[in-house]
């Protein structure tokens, strides 16, 4: 099996289903596809939902997985109530059922994708900007599935298994719009594709994306219009006050009020300019992110040497490397480097940036700054991650730093480098 899809019935995983198993035709693997789809069994449509993903994939001809969660069952927890914010845990028992029926012998297959597109990516950005003005968080194309966040007798803790599964997003480029050519509606319109809507998706009271989504939606509803200039892609520094007042605006609207007012600056926009620009920002920032990880693989690749598989040697760079590429590489090697469970947020200093600029304002400090070549010390910055200062022969042994030994390096032209492993755990003594 080539690919899972996590088919839900909508617009979204309905497209990419669709264009997936189209393209396995293609190229003479129709069995390639499969979708998974999972009843909740937590609204009154959700057997109809089921039922309707049954009917489509034996219309197209395509292998089909029903999965249920049985809540309250060993492994699983109690069904949330009615009054509760469900949508947390109905995430992680339906990835729970995901990685089981991804190993099942009858599937066997290492890759899930997901119906993830360009307004999703959009309100991601917007997210991380009511928490950060500065953030630019979006959602990968192509991530390990990882150990997960929790202990291994929680749901959502994956273990050694979800180190060899991957999550793909084949539509973060497309967005869902009908109005644009290549959209995901338009798609499913074009092809005559059946497909379901889920109104908790459009409830601003249920989730946070849900009422970041419906801002978007209402600001083409309101009386004043916007400032096309200020989201030009040309200006950056104008586009980001534009976003700023947006997630300001969320940030401060009660979520359950219909309507959330904006505050933007008037002009003769129009939803359509808005969210192009929108649009066009949170693409730069994804592939601009990319890139970074790109050039991440490049540089550990060439400036780590592995000692065993929770220890390295980084060898200090030449010229220093901007905040961005410092937090991504360091980012990177703390997760490979630490205890906690890999891809959770403990595993890289639950992405502090100012720990990580922090921590980089001590490996790259120039030699004779009074920095990183002047304390040869042993320290720890998060994630349980120590950083030993060492020596780097010509021939490519190294030795623990000191005053003497970086002296004699830059003498000898040996490099400056760290050794980075775990650190030691602290056994208290136990109580008479």
């Amino acid at each position: 099996m080539f690919a899972a899809v996590a088919y839900s019935g909508g617009p979204d995983s309905t497209c990419l289903l669709w264009l997936l198993n189209k393209a396995c035709e293609l190229g003479g693997d129709p069995l390639a596809v499969m979708a998974m789809s999972v009843n909740h069994s937590l609204q009154a449509a959700s057997t109809s939902m089921a039922l309707h993903c049954t009917r489509f994939t034996e219309k197209h001809g395509i292998p089909h997985t029903s999965l249920q969660i049985c809540w309250g069952s060993p492994g699983f927890p109690a069904r949330p109530r009615p009054s509760e914010a469900f949508e947390r845990v109905a995430r992680d028992a339906r990835r729970r059922l995901f990685l089981d029926c991804m190993e099942n012998p009858d599937v066997n297959t290492s890759v899930l994708a997901t119906g993830h597109h360009l307004d999703d990516q959009v309100e991601t950005l917007l997210m991380g900007r009511m928490v950060s003005p500065e953030s630019s968080q979006t959602i990968s194309s192509c991530r390990r599935w990882g150990m997960g966040d929790s202990s291994s007798d929680e749901i959502s803790f994956a273990g050694l298994r979800g180190m060899n599964k991957w999550i793909v997003r084949p539509l973060l480029s497309f967005s869902k719009a009908r109005t644009l050519m290549h959209s995901i509606l338009a798609t499913c319109e074009q092809h005559g594709l059946e497909y379901v809507t889920d109104s908790t998706n459009f409830q601003p009271d249920i989730t946070r994306r849900n009422a970041v989504r419906h801002f978007l939606h209402m600001i083409g509803h309101h009386d004043h219009d916007f400032d096309v200039q200020r989201l030009s892609l040309s200006s950056e520094p104008r586009f980001s006050s534009v976003v700023r007042s947006i997630t300001t605006s969320l940030k401060h609207s009660d979520l359950r009020q219909p309507q959330p007012q904006a505050q933007l600056q008037p002009n003769d926009g129009s939803k359509q300019s808005i969210t192009s620009a929108l649009y066009g920002i949170a693409s730069s920032i994804h592939k601009e992110k990319e890139s970074l990880e790109e050039n991440a693989t490049a540089f550990l690749s060439e400036q780590t040497q592995s000692i065993s598989p929770s220890t390295l040697i980084l060898i200090r760079p030449q010229e220093t490397p901007s905040r961005d590429f410092s937090r991504t590489v360091l980012f990177r090697i703390l997760q490979h480097i630490s205890p906690h469970p890999w891809g959770s947020v403990a595993a890289q200093a639950y992405r502090n940036n100012n720990t990580i600029d922090s921590l980089a304002q001590k490996l790259w400090a120039p030699e004779g700054s009074g920095g990183s070549d002047h304390n040869t010390s042993p320290f720890a910055a998060g994630a349980l991650v120590l950083w030993t200062p060492v020596v780097i022969r010509q021939d490519g042994t190294w030795r623990r730093a000191t005053p003497t030994s970086l002296q004699v390096a830059r003498e000898r032209n040996h490099q400056h480098g760290w050794l980075v492993s775990r650190q030691p755990q602290i056994s208290l003594p136990r109580n008479a």
